[in-house]
C-alpha cells in the first residue's frame, strides 16, 4: 500500500491524521505494524516531554475521562486558586497535561 494514507487515517503502512487548532498543528502517527511501545520517560533525558491540553471546565474533563477508564497520574493539583492542572497517559504512556485557569484572572 501507499506509505502514508493521504486521507484522514487511512490504510497504508503509516497512517497519519493532522488536527489543526488555528496555528496549531498536531500531527497523530501509527505504524501498521509498529513494536510494543517503549517508556518513554525510561532514557531519563533532560527536559519535559508531555503534551498540553487547555480545557475549559477541569472538574468536567476529569470527570469525563474517569468515566472512559482513564487512570489519572495524579490528582487535580491547584497551588494557586486561578489555575489547575492535572497528568494522565495516553495508551503508549505519553504524558498528557490538563491544563486550565481562571478566565477572571487571565
Amino acid at each position: 500500500g501507499d506509505l502514508i494514507a493521504q486521507a484522514g487515517f487511512g490504510t497504508g503502512d503509516l497512517r497519519l491524521h493532522a488536527l489543526k487548532f488555528g496555528v496549531i498543528l498536531i500531527k497523530l502517527l501509527e505504524w501498521k505494524d509498529a513494536p510494543p511501545a517503549a517508556d518513554p520517560l525510561a532514557d531519563k533525558l533532560a527536559g519535559f516531554r508531555y503534551l498540553t491540553f487547555w480545557v475549559k471546565d477541569m472538574e468536567a474533563a476529569v470527570d469525563h475521562l474517569k468515566a472512559a477508564g482513564v487512570e489519572l497520574v495524579c490528582d487535580i493539583l491547584a497551588r494557586v486558586p486561578e489555575r489547575k492542572l492535572v497528568f494522565l497517559k495516553d495508551p503508549d504512556g505519553n504524558l498528557i497535561e490538563l491544563n486550565w485557569i481562571d478566565p477572571a484572572a487571565a
